[in-house]
């Protein structure tokens, strides 16, 4: 799903056009009338995309534009406008498209869509390179989870246990978690299998952090790791593999 922030001076423009985004499925973040508040605006949301007068109070759209540039991940940007003679200046500082008012459905449509693959080309592309920084990744070895324009790095020696929730999983190191997009089998499969062990169906443990292991009678364990007060439970399934590598 696509998200957006609006900019226009015209608080009746601004309605019509959220009120056509959201019959399109576009999550709308923010808003502003002016030029000036768009760059703080776009730092505190974030969005994919950015609908933008030409003609602001502040600056004009395509300063707006030009002022964006600066940023480490610049929404797209489609302006959306009554002058028809700033469109040239409007594709040269890297507009997606320009709409003149009215806006019919059919023409924003078309201009989302053309969002929408510029988006998966660029998540694409990010995902290309991340991957390629990994592999080339000195021997230290890191856990890399990837977000759109951003990797969190995580030393694998302070990942203490991966419990999975639902279609993700959840790291725990000893002073915090992180969410990962991975399901727990593929987690499983980027980490040294010398130091870590699937326990149960939704527990993956650093072996080097179990500080107690604890019987239950009938084959079944729990476990108590560094730091923990809580324990957790080992599966029968996996309670031979667990006391062989303790051994």
């Amino acid at each position: 799903m696509i998200t957006a922030c609006t900019v226009d001076e015209d608080t009746g423009a601004r309605q019509t056009l959220r009120s056509l985004l959201q019959d399109q499925e576009v999550t709308i973040l923010g808003e502003t009338d002016s030029g000036r508040k768009v760059v703080p605006l776009v730092k505190e949301h974030h969005p994919d995309l950015l609908l933008i007068e030409t003609q602001l109070p502040g600056l004009s759209g395509v300063q707006v534009a030009d002022a964006l540039q600066a940023l480490d991940a610049p929404p797209l940007l489609v302006f959306v406008t009554s002058f028809v003679e700033h469109s040239l200046a409007a594709f040269a500082c890297g507009a997606l498209d320009y709409l003149l008012k009215p806006v019919s459905p059919e023409r924003l449509a078309k201009a989302l869509q053309r969002a929408g693959e510029r988006l998966a080309e660029r998540h694409a592309y990010w995902k290309a390179q991340q991957e390629s920084a990994e592999q080339t990744r000195p021997s230290r070895r890191l856990l890399s989870i990837h977000e759109p324009y951003k990797v969190t790095l995580i030393p694998i020696e302070e990942i203490a246990y991966a419990e999975a929730k639902g279609n993700h999983t959840m790291v725990h190191t000893t002073e915090k978690e992180y969410q990962t997009p991975y399901n727990l089998a593929k987690l499983e499969t980027k980490l040294p299998q010398d130091t870590f062990l699937r326990i149960h169906k939704s527990y993956l443990v650093n072996l080097l952090t179990i500080r107690e292991l604890h019987y239950l009678g009938s084959g079944s364990y729990q476990v108590r790791l560094s730091n923990m007060t809580e324990m957790l439970p080992v599966s029968r399934r996996h309670g031979a593999a667990l006391r062989s590598r303790l051994r």
